[in-house]
């Protein structure tokens, strides 16, 4: 090693061999750290899942479990209602309900709900009956809501801009403005029935509990915008006319849902916290629980038919299983839900016209009125069926039933059929050829809020229904049509289904 020389300044250079040495050394330390510094990333964010799933399992308890429940039933409902051709956009539905479902979550605790009145929240907008019609059904509302659940977190979301927030306020507006007007474009002829009475017969309990926390929601200030939107929705069923199908509902059952858990937390906490000065508000809060517990308590046993139409079997399901239609003499013919049992009459008596042309006139003038008395029995059959509320009727097929000029057996497998689920039909068509004959013919333009123009799926459940009719209500023939499916009796009306003490 050579001999360390001075420097300049009275200080001695180290040898260049030492230099290397560190070099070295420094460059093996820091090829250790770096090794480590690269595993930190791994163990950082394995401790952060962890922490993450630590902080989250509480509201995971309260959410996952009315989700999970949600989708099993959701999917028992699809192998209940979808036919094979409709079950991929169905499922579609069902997917977007489920996504909903997350966001209805967000929003109520964007709303500073609770993880209990959120979780109400979600079951309602999952599980109810109306709910799981409206989620399995393809439409353009099932496409529209989570993007609008969406829109409206960023607008109560106060740690985003001014600008964005209104930016994202009028977006919502303005789509959810475009989804009503295609839906009145795509609405049918004015209704016989109102569109809330299809929605009663499903679910009485979202729209009773809906509608009035829609109302209270007007007093609570952050609340106020929601309950303003679904008053609005439901004064749109409301209107004359209305011809809004039910998967339409799946724009108001997240408002209907959100409202009623929101109006709960606040009536629970103002009877909770409200002071001795504000006695007042303790009452108000304690008797709107108690009529929210009343109608759960009274409602429930009439959900039982809503959820009997989603069942496979039923006619909101697949319907006219063999087996499942009483026999036409125990028939129910519906006034609200049904009317009084139809026994045979005039059994064997000759349907009008068959008579022998070579007859006394006085027996032709007994035939006139043997067809006349078994117009008014159809008459009075078709008078009660029309004040059904799960019957929609044109303006056409209205004169027609009430006139008499419906076949006994459209107007019983009718009835029947209304015991579970609504329907809509667009005429009661004459046969060609067939003058003055009863009309064997109906047009269903709707099954179940779903239009039948075009649909695979109901042609089906219609088939599957008028089918498999039991004698003499059977042998019916199903077939498309330009405005609906056309279903077509055979020819000869069992004159013996007319009720008693309407024959001669």
């Amino acid at each position: 090693m050579a001999d360390p020389k001075p420097a300049a300044d009275g200080e001695f250079l180290v040898d260049s061999s030492l230099d290397v040495q560190r070099v070295t050394e420094r460059s093996t330390a820091s090829g250790a750290e770096r090794d480590l510094a690269s595993a930190e990333p791994a163990v950082s964010g394995t401790r952060r899942a962890r922490l993450w799933f630590g902080g989250h399992a509480v509201s995971l308890g309260w959410f996952v479990p009315p989700i999970a429940l949600g989708t099993a039933v959701h999917a028992a409902v699809l192998k209940a209602r979808a036919a094979p051709d409709d079950l991929p956009a169905a499922v579609a539905a069902a997917g977007l309900a489920t996504v909903a479902a997350l966001l209805l979550w967000m929003l109520a605790r964007r709303l500073n709900l609770t993880q209990p009145a959120a979780a109400l929240a979600v079951f309602v907008f999952l599980l109810s009956p109306l709910a799981l019609t409206a989620h399995t059904t393809p439409s353009l509302e099932n496409a529209a809501a989570p993007v609008l659940l969406a829109g409206v977190i960023v607008v109560v979301d106060p740690r985003r801009t001014t600008r964005l927030r209104m930016i994202v306020g009028a977006v919502v507006a303005a789509l959810l403005a475009v989804v009503l007007l295609l839906e009145l474009a795509a609405s049918g002829a004015p209704a016989t029935s109102s569109v809330i009475g299809r929605w009663w017969d499903l679910d009485p309990a979202i729209l009773i509990l809906g509608a009035g926390c829609s109302v209270v929601a007007l007093a609570v200030a952050r609340l106020r915008p929601f309950g303003v939107v679904s008053l609005g929705l439901v004064l749109l069923a409301l209107r004359p006319g209305a011809d809004t199908p039910v998967p339409a509902a799946a724009l108001w059952l997240p408002l209907a849902a959100l409202l009623v858990a929101a109006t709960v937390q606040a009536a629970t906490q103002a009877a909770w916290e409200a002071g001795f000065t504000a006695v007042w508000l303790e009452i108000v809060a304690g008797i709107f629980l108690v009529a929210v517990v009343g109608v759960f308590i009274f409602a429930a046993p009439a959900l039982a038919p809503g959820y009997r139409t989603l069942l496979e079997g039923s006619p909101g399901g697949q319907p006219g299983q063999p087996g499942a239609v009483p026999a036409p003499a125990q028939s129910e013919v519906a006034g609200d839900a049904a009317a009084a049992p139809t026994p045979p009459a005039s059994a064997g008596a000759p349907a009008p016209g068959t008579g022998d042309p070579t007859a006394p006139a006085a027996e032709a003038g007994g035939g006139q009125a043997l067809a006349g008395a078994e117009a008014l029995a159809r008459a009075s059959l078709g008078l009660q069926l029309s004040t059904n509320p799960q019957l929609q009727l044109s303006a056409e097929a209205t004169a027609e039933l009430v006139a008499g000029d419906v076949d006994v057996r459209s107007v019983l497998a009718l009835a029947q059929l209304l015991a579970s689920t609504p329907v809509a039909v667009a005429d009661f068509p004459a046969v060609a050829g067939e003058v003055g004959a009863p009309r064997r013919q109906i047009t269903i333009s709707s099954l179940g809020g779903r239009s039948s123009t075009g649909s695979t799926a109901v042609r089906n459940d219609v088939s599957a229904y008028f089918e498999n009719l039991a004698p003499p209500l059977g042998g019916a023939e199903v077939a498309s049509a330009g405005d609906g499916v056309l279903v077509t009796f055979p020819f000869g009306e069992p004159v013996d289904l007319l009720p008693a003490g309407q024959g001669p």
